[in-house]
């Protein structure tokens, strides 16, 4: 259960602006909400409602356009350094959404369980992730987390209590899990896990030139490949494909892996490796103190993938982003057969689906850069629309009415009358 201590009551937010892991946007909340359970949300709720206040829901805060800030509303809290879980039969477990996910992977490895897919971010909500997609280096057979969501429970903003799943409010269901909070509040999800396999083998391929990788990319995606993890990236002076399976034997067997997929360095056998890819994220982060992170992703077709990067690839040597980019990062996705097709998850049509994330960050000193690079993602965004991709919505992007109609169409149409119907419309309303 959880170990940080209950919220008391509601408080008023602290004098200053409130910004989120990006730093770009700031705003100021008129109260702050910590909540540390259901009943916790149900007063909050029902405190917003009696002042008329509009409600934001913040996990761990990690998103980068403001996504998860109050414009004057009630900012509601909801994250614990702690995980709350309970084991349930077939593998099955029902999760808090404040929970954070180091803290559940911990709690499901010591019980000898692991979660399909995981961020290589931990210190990350659970409803956080969920209202995202959640995508990792396991997506590559496992698709998205939201994909190993069973039922969810669900609060309206009038506080009624609904359980989702396929089966029932299944409207619903498919509009909560990647849907930024948009058609209500996350409260508890009953989600599959796997058995617990220790040991994480990687290989490791660095690649001449863009094309290279991309090449790469469709024979690790192939059926049969054997690869059960994939991270690409691209900056340091390197661009280079990190993949492998995961087992319980520490010795290194490359027979898994299809032939062709066989002859790379060896990088690495690891226990906890799930832990460890993040430590190895922050100590790079540290190399950039006092950056703005104006990271996005965008996922494509295998194809249309192929093309963004040669779109991309030049721009990369040009002014502004070959001072702003400092990484990009890429992941490969299959999401499991018959999965729901939730309304906002950044999956558009395909069996095979490339990620790519860039990682640009300006010093926050540096204003002049901040204004070069901004245009420049929106150009991105409306390429990445072009090319029938979808943008992950946690992070920077910068998109008017008549863009969310064509990346939604019909479902962003449907989204306005639910949240009419269902009195949803001062529900994170800055969120999406």
């Amino acid at each position: 259960m959880y170990t940080d201590s209950p919220a008391q009551s509601i408080h008023s937010a602290i004098g200053g602006f409130q910004t989120d892991f990006g730093g770009v946007k700031r705003y100021r909340a008129s109260v702050v909400q910590p909540v540390r359970s259901t009943l916790n949300v149900l007063d909050a709720l029902a405190q917003a409602r009696s002042q008329q206040l509009s409600v934001t829901i913040q996990g761990a805060g990690h998103s980068f356009r403001g996504q998860s800030l109050s414009s004057g509303g009630m900012q509601m809290r909801n994250y614990s350094k702690s995980a709350d879980v309970t084991f349930l039969e077939d593998g099955l477990i029902e999760v808090s959404s404040r929970s954070s996910w180091r803290f559940v992977e911990r709690s499901l490895n010591q019980a000898g369980r692991q979660s399909p897919v995981l961020t290589d971010y931990l210190d990350l909500s659970v409803g956080g992730t969920l209202s995202v997609g959640g995508m990792g280096l396991a997506s590559i057979t496992q698709g998205f987390q939201v994909d190993h969501v069973v039922k969810l429970k669900l609060i309206q903003p009038d506080g009624r209590v609904l359980w989702c799943s396929r089966e029932e409010n299944s409207e619903l269901f498919r509009f909560a899990l990647a849907g930024m909070g948009q058609v209500g509040f996350i409260d508890r999800v009953i989600m599959g896990t796997e058995p617990f396999r220790l040991l994480t083998h990687s290989l490791k391929r660095v690649h001449r030139n863009v094309g290279e990788m991309m090449t790469l990319i469709a024979e690790l995606a192939a059926p049969g490949s054997g690869v059960e993890h994939f991270n690409g990236y691209i900056g340091g002076n390197e661009i280079a494909s990190e993949y492998g399976y995961f087992s319980n034997s520490d010795t290194l067997d490359r027979s898994p892996l299809a032939p062709n997929l066989q002859k790379a360095m060896v990088m690495r056998s690891e226990t906890d490796a799930t832990f460890k890819i993040q430590d190895r994220r922050d100590s790079w982060m540290a190399e950039f103190p006092d950056h703005f992170q104006i990271w996005t992703d965008y996922i494509f077709t295998y194809e249309n993938a192929v093309k963004f990067m040669a779109y991309l690839e030049p721009l990369m040597e040009q002014d502004p982003l070959n001072e702003a980019l400092k990484a990009i990062y890429v992941l490969i996705l299959r999401r499991p057969e018959n999965a729901v097709p939730f309304a906002f998850l950044p999956a558009p049509p395909g069996d095979f689906l490339v990620s790519i994330g860039l990682y640009t960050m300006v010093n926050c000193w540096n204003p002049t850069l901040l204004a070069k690079t901004l245009p420049i993602l929106k150009e991105a965004l409306a390429t990445c629309q072009a090319m029938e991709g979808r943008p992950y919505l946690y992070g920077f992007n910068e998109m008017d009415e008549a863009m969310k109609i064509k990346f939604y169409g019909s479902d962003y149409h449907r989204l306005q009358v639910l949240r009419q119907d269902h009195g949803l419309m001062g529900l994170n309303p800055e969120s999406f």
